[in-house]
């Protein structure tokens, strides 16, 4: 039996029940009649008979609670749960800001409330305000993730977005990252070295700042978050190590460098203690800000070479080579323009690789890709010669003229070659050569009585 009662001499009545499970709950009813705590009292135990004796399904019952709580409460459990999966905080302040947005623009205050049509409504504003496919699915992102744990962790009785599309990131951008050209880096690297500090880092470190990503292709704040320690410099193949907690997979990174950046960056870390970072890094937003002041110096000592010709100064003054911020296709057709910004020199990294010939999964490897299909759709474009050499692959086995002359002078001669060919690419071993009358005889063979055993007695060698 609901039993109703006072903690102490003032405040709000508690009252006590047995629940379905036959354990002993109490709760405050939050009020000061106890007339009203009594006939909460009584639901509650009116409740858990039904729910024992089954007309009333337990799960659904907590589901619906769940769902009527303010999104608010779900936040901060969200919150503990992106604790627990080891993000950064930054990944961690992000995403809930962007759920908090959109659950404010749609006017979302309990979870039972999250509908698509509000989503959608926050999704054609964002579009109207001109920001960009990849900046719109990131906010979709987190929100789906949301709703998606609301659903697993039976806060909710489904996942109400799950029919929400993310917009194609490649049909509306602002813009696209471009890469450095060799050419480009050669100057840039001239430059460079012998400017003086911006933004508190020398000339010479932000020119190794610039060749450790392009050579790595690590990150900003994986770079950020190297130490000392984790440079190890004086191996054979020397390498340095990000920790989980800073990459964007969360799983620790080994990137090998060559040897000239090793030698550089032993130089630069010698006065150093092992906790001390690698680089002296300006804040995140000045890192795009820092190349690009680079590259316009680089560009204006380019172009104010004292030796080249007039005409050599007009196609310069027309190229796109060094420029930082090019804009100038995008309101004559439509075309967006390009950009270079600080991850643009990971971009390098595996558009530098491609252009040398490595392999795709060499590529995948180094950009630490977690499908090759990414590697592929970014990079494979630019993989010198692929189709053309296996164009004349292919041409090699058609138009063999040695497998013409085999073919026509001697055919088993033809099938030991067309043999060897599949053996060479790996296929099933091909059985050539054998005539019907050796058929015949096989067959025979099969048809052989078997000899049968002499019976004996037990005991006796047979």
């Amino acid at each position: 039996m609901a039993s109703t009662y006072k903690r102490d001499n003032k405040g709000s009545y508690y009252v006590s029940w047995t629940d379905h499970d036959g354990k002993r709950r109490t709760k405050c009813t939050n009020t000061t009649d106890r007339a009203a705590a009594n006939r909460i009292g009584h639901k509650l135990e009116a409740e858990a008979a039904l729910k024992r004796e089954g007309v009333i399904d337990p799960v659904q019952d907590m589901i619906h609670r769940e769902s009527q709580r303010p999104i608010s409460e779900h936040l901060e459990d969200f919150r503990t749960k992106l604790k627990a999966s080891d993000v950064t905080e930054k990944h961690r302040k992000t995403t809930l800001r962007l759920i908090n947005d959109i659950c404010q623009f749609a006017g979302f205050e309990k979870a039972a409330e999250i509908h698509p049509d509000g989503v959608n409504r926050f999704t054609a504003h964002q579009m109207e305000k001109g920001l960009a496919s990849a900046t719109i699915n990131s906010q979709l992102t987190a929100i789906k993730a949301f709703t998606k744990w609301l659903d697993e962790n039976q806060k909710l009785s489904r996942d109400p977005l799950k029919s929400i599309r993310k917009p194609n990131p490649n049909k509306k951008r602002s813009f696209y990252r471009r890469i450095l050209l060799p050419d480009e880096w050669k100057h840039l690297k001239a430059t460079v070295s012998n400017s003086p500090p911006r933004y508190n880092m020398e000339g010479e470190f932000r020119i190794l700042l610039y060749e450790l990503a392009i050579k790595t292709g690590l990150r900003t704040e994986e770079i950020r978050s190297l130490r000392i320690v984790h440079l190890f410099l004086d191996e054979p193949r020397p390498f340095v190590i990000c920790e989980g907690k800073s990459t964007k997979s969360g799983k620790e990174a080994r990137q090998y460098i060559d040897d000239p950046l090793a030698s550089q960056l032993r130089q630069h870390i010698h006065a150093k203690d092992l906790e001390s970072p690698v680089f002296d890094l300006p804040h995140s937003s000045n890192m795009a800000r820092m190349l690009r002041e680079d590259v316009v110096d680089a560009r204006e000592q380019w172009m104010a070479d004292p030796t080249i010709q007039p005409e050599e100064l007009h196609r310069r003054r027309d190229s796109d080579f060094l420029l930082a911020i090019d804009e100038r296709g995008k309101p004559a057709n439509n075309k967006m323009g390009e950009r270079l910004d600080f991850h643009c020199l990971r971009h390098t990294c595996g558009a530098w690789l491609a252009m040398t010939g490595a392999h795709p999964k060499e590529i995948q490897e180094v950009m630490r890709h977690h499908s090759i299909t990414l590697t592929m759709d970014r990079y494979g474009h630019l993989i010198p010669g692929r189709e053309a050499d296996a164009v004349n692959r292919l041409g090699q086995v058609m138009d063999s003229s040695l497998y013409l002359q085999e073919t026509t002078d001697n055919p088993r001669a033809a099938d030991s070659n067309v043999q060897r060919q599949a053996q060479r690419l790996q296929s099933e071993t091909l059985l050539l050569g054998a005539t019907e009358c050796e058929t015949e005889d096989l067959a025979g063979e099969r048809k052989k009585k078997p000899k049968s055993l002499p019976n004996g007695d037990l005991g006796d060698a047979v």
